[in-house]
């Protein structure tokens, strides 16, 4: 399973993911961080891993979005046309951060985050990146490192090492 985690810094924007991948019953890691640069920005993503990598490589849009987008009309899951879109994805810039949805971007947000263990990461989120007073690289990546530890301990699919990307 998955954790994504973007938050803003003076300077740019530190993002994490943890390194759990889960295919059916089994649980594996991947060695690089969940996440791709693209020409729309950095691009981490979360759930199923055959849909992820088909939306992180596809080059016939110059937008994430737009490949979200197509690919959610292309999986339909019945027959009143919902999208069955099994996958999250963050997008991060140097100053902005946006969550994708089936076509649809919202944000800007200070921080957001993705995957299955975001339930347990967003309060952690909300309680202590406010509290950073001065936002440098290292102080945001400090507090990164805190909320991922604490969502491990509380979310048996969150697993270490944790992997980071500043932009």
């Amino acid at each position: 399973m998955t954790l994504c985690i973007a938050a803003k810094f003076n300077t740019g924007v530190v993002c994490v993911t943890d390194t759990a991948i889960s295919y059916g019953d089994n649980r594996f890691h991947t060695p690089t961080i969940k996440g791709e640069h693209r020409w729309d920005g950095f691009i981490m993503y979360a759930g199923e891993p055959w849909l992820c990598h088909e939306v992180v490589w596809d080059t016939t849009a110059r937008t994430t979005n737009a490949v979200i987008k197509g690919l959610a009309q292309k999986y339909k899951d019945d027959d009143d046309g919902h999208p069955a879109f099994p996958a999250e994805f963050l997008q991060a810039n140097f100053d902005s951060i946006y969550l994708l949805g089936q076509g649809e971007r919202f944000g800007d947000y200070d921080y957001a985050c993705i995957g299955s263990g975001s339930t347990t990461a967003w309060p952690l989120l909300d309680a202590l990146y406010k509290r950073v007073r001065n936002k440098t690289e290292y102080n945001t990546k400090k507090m990164l490192s805190e909320v991922m530890r604490l969502t491990e301990k509380y979310d048996a699919t969150v697993y270490r090492p944790f992997l980071f990307e500043v932009l």
